[in-house]
């Protein structure tokens, strides 16, 4: 071996033996870089953000190329990803409906007013004095999830909202008449403010 060799670096000297070497290495301490990588993460989460954000905006040219690249090359992968995507993103958004319908249900009391039913699925939110009509002429959509995150975000206004599960919810709009006869004491918050208007 030449004096110049001799001066390289030992990785470059001997290529595949580093090779092999940082391959072993890397499998036999799997776990414990895995777990330093993870704290590392976690004592520069702030900065990684930042780190990260400023690269995308510097080279948003080159990540598009890439990605485009990736798209035409992987076509079936790219497919299948997006659908494993959307099928995560809808379980995910469902999860969280859900614990922000719970949340709202147990403030207003967790059970029908009218007859009791405490059954989460089969419990919504009602509007006391039959308006819901006037929120939805100012929202397209004041129902479901939009409702339940209004609701928290003010407060959870009483005297307006009560729980009332399906069946219930339904007579009160369609048949009020006879559904006072079944539960005479149907639509009251604490005591007051009658939700039943009849025709």
């Amino acid at each position: 071996m030449s004096s110049d060799a001799k001066r390289l670096p030992y990785y470059q000297r001997y290529p595949e033996r580093a090779k092999a070497y940082s391959a072993n290495y890397a499998e036999t301490h799997k776990e414990a870089n895995r777990e330093r990588a993870q704290r590392y993460r976690a004592e520069h989460h702030q900065e990684i953000l930042e780190q990260e954000r400023v690269y995308r905006e510097t080279h948003r040219q080159l990540l598009n190329q890439r990605a485009a690249a990736y798209r035409a090359r992987y076509p079936e992968r790219v497919k299948e990803s997006l659908r494993k995507s959307k099928t995560k993103l809808r379980e995910y958004n469902h999860r969280k409906y859900l614990v922000l319908k719970a949340e709202v249900l147990n403030v207003y009391g967790g059970q029908c007013v009218c007859c009791g039913e405490g059954n989460f699925v089969f419990l919504t939110i009602d509007h006391v004095n039959n308006d819901g009509y006037r929120q939805r002429t100012r929202t397209s959509s004041f129902s479901g999830t939009t409702m339940y995150r209004w609701l928290k975000k003010n407060k959870y206004p009483q005297g307006q909202f009560q729980v009332l599960c399906w069946n219930c919810n339904c007579a009160k709009t369609h048949s009020p008449k006879e559904h006072e006869v079944i539960h005479p004491n149907a639509g009251r918050v604490n005591g007051s403010h009658p939700a039943l208007f009849y025709l």
